[in-house]
């Protein structure tokens, strides 16, 4: 590379950038972004701070791909809880079971029926 342009000038601030990622990753940041990232840290307020935050996480590709691997656990966990068959553990009975004291040390020996309420 060279600069041709009379014998007196000279180039006085030149940048090169030079990368290997792919194009989707060289997109512009926003200018309201821009601006808070020339802000020191010490003076952003927290709505520049969760700003900054939502357009990494939005912006970010490792960020990109764990969200969606965890969205495909999350697909594959919810397929295979929809795929088990549902059995009622519980359930209320129509008549209600009658309940004994039992006699101690003989678990078929029933003693006096007892009726739900709160203890005396």
């Amino acid at each position: 590379m060279r600069f041709q342009f009379g014998r007196q000038h000279t180039l006085g601030h030149f940048k090169l950038y030079a990368t290997t990622s792919p194009a989707a990753l060289l997109r512009t940041v926003p200018a309201p972004i821009r601006a808070i990232l020339q802000k020191l840290e010490a003076q952003r307020n927290a709505d520049e701070k969760k700003q900054l935050t939502e357009f990494r996480r939005d912006n970010d590709p490792e960020v990109a791909s764990a969200k969606a691997r965890a969205d495909e656990a999350k697909r594959t966990r919810e397929a295979f809880e929809n795929a088990m068959p549902r059995t009622m553990v519980m359930r209320d009975r129509e008549k209600p079971r009658d309940t004994f004291i039992l006699q101690r040390g003989v678990y078929d020996k029933y003693g006096d029926k007892v009726a739900p309420g709160v203890p005396a």
